[in-house]
C-alpha cells in the first residue's frame, strides 16, 4: 500500500471526510476547510494571504513545512539537535528506500511504471523536505552560536 493512501486512511480514521482526507493527502486543501481548523489570528492571516488569486474553486495549495516549522525559535538546542538526529536518520531510510524499493514494498514487482515512478517521487520530495527541515534546525543553532556539533 503507497504512504499516500496510508495518509488517506489515517485521515479518515479520525473523521475527517472522504473529500476533505482526499484533499489534505493530496496537499489541496479547501480555503474554507483550513480557516475553520486554524486556532490563532496569525495562521488564519497567513491562510487568506496564501490563497492563489483567481481561484475560482476556492482551493488553495499548501506546503505542509508551513506548519511543521513555525516554532523552531522556541526549541531548545537540545532539541533541535534531537530533532536533526531523528530527521537523518529518516532521511536516511527514505535514500534507502529508493535505492531498495523491493525492501520495502512487497508489490513492488507487480506495480505499474507508473506506480513505481510516483512512489520513488515521493520518497525524493520527503528526502527534500526532510533535508530543509534538517538545514532549518542548523541554521537556529547558527543563530544561537551552538552549532558545533
Amino acid at each position: 500500500m503507497s504512504e499516500g493512501f496510508g495518509e488517506y486512511r489515517r485521515l479518515r480514521e479520525q473523521g475527517y471526510s472522504k473529500e476533505e482526507a482526499a484533499a489534505i493527502s493530496l496537499g489541496k486543501i479547501s480555503s474554507e476547510f483550513l480557516f475553520s481548523k486554524a486556532d490563532d489570528y496569525l495562521l488564519k492571516s497567513n491562510i487568506l494571504n496564501n490563497i492563489e488569486k483567481n481561484n475560482k474553486s476556492n482551493i488553495i495549495s499548501v506546503d505542509i513545512q508551513f506548519f511543521a516549522e513555525k516554532d523552531l525559535e522556541n526549541q531548545s538546542s537540545n532539541a533541535l539537535k534531537r530533532g536533526i538526529r531523528s530527521l537523518t536518520q529518516k532521511m536516511e531510510l527514505h535514500e534507502e528506500k529508493i535505492k531498495n524499493p523491493k525492501n520495502y514494498d512487497k508489490n513492488w514487482d507487480t506495480k505499474s511504471e507508473i506506480a513505481k515512478k510516483g512512489l520513488l517521487k515521493h520518497w525524493e520530495k520527503e528526502v527534500k523536505n526532510l533535508k530543509d527541515s534538517i538545514n532549518n534546525r542548523i541554521e537556529e543553532l547558527s543563530k544561537r552560536g551552538d552549532c558545533n556539533d
